[in-house]
């Protein structure tokens, strides 16, 4: 297992002052805060904020789609990912993919660990979920529900961005953040 926190990302001064009580709490919050991007899901009483998912557009007939979310934990206490649903698709799993020599390697994972602070950036070639057996193909400009399922937090909803075939990729750092 290798941990690696992920980098400082959106923080709600009001919403740490709110739920810490303490000054450090809210000095610690002003010090990381920067303005939520419009989308960020956030679970009243949960210390997780999705701040994107996005995934690419699929040809017709795909059976298989990626999706890219980057999860930060604003919380005293770690988390960790254990599965997810959506109603696109039959099963979703948590993946990595791992370049092996000259051969891409994709290897499924039980869970990813969201440490204090920390964040799951998933993106192209490196950490992703994988929906398996879609429902229909993914058309870009749509959205779609996407239900992370923690292990503390239970479950937080997201909507999903369907991007244009290769721009979805880009939206996260290739999973390198949050261990497995």
């Amino acid at each position: 297992m290798s941990r690696q926190a992920g980098r400082v990302v959106g923080v709600g001064t009001r919403w740490a002052l709110a739920r810490t009580g303490t000054v450090t709490g809210g000095i610690l919050s002003m010090l990381v805060a920067v303005s939520w991007p419009s989308g960020v899901a956030a679970v009243q009483g949960s210390d997780l904020r999705v701040l994107s998912a996005t995934a690419p557009a699929t040809a017709a007939g795909a059976s298989t789609a990626a999706v890219y979310v980057t999860v930060h934990n604003v919380g005293a206490i770690a988390d960790r990912l254990v599965n997810a649903t959506t109603p696109v698709a039959d099963q979703v799993e948590i993946h990595r993919s791992t370049l092996d020599g000259a051969i891409m390697r994709m290897r499924l994972l039980p869970s990813l660990d969201l440490p204090v602070g920390g964040s799951i950036e998933m993106g192209g070639g490196g950490t992703h979920l994988m929906l398996i057996k879609l429902h229909h193909p993914l058309q870009a400009g749509s959205q779609f529900k996407l239900v992370l399922n923690f292990a503390r937090a239970g479950a937080v909803t997201s909507e999903v961005s369907v991007q244009p075939l290769g721009s979805a990729a880009k939206s996260g750092r290739a999973g390198r953040a949050g261990a497995h």
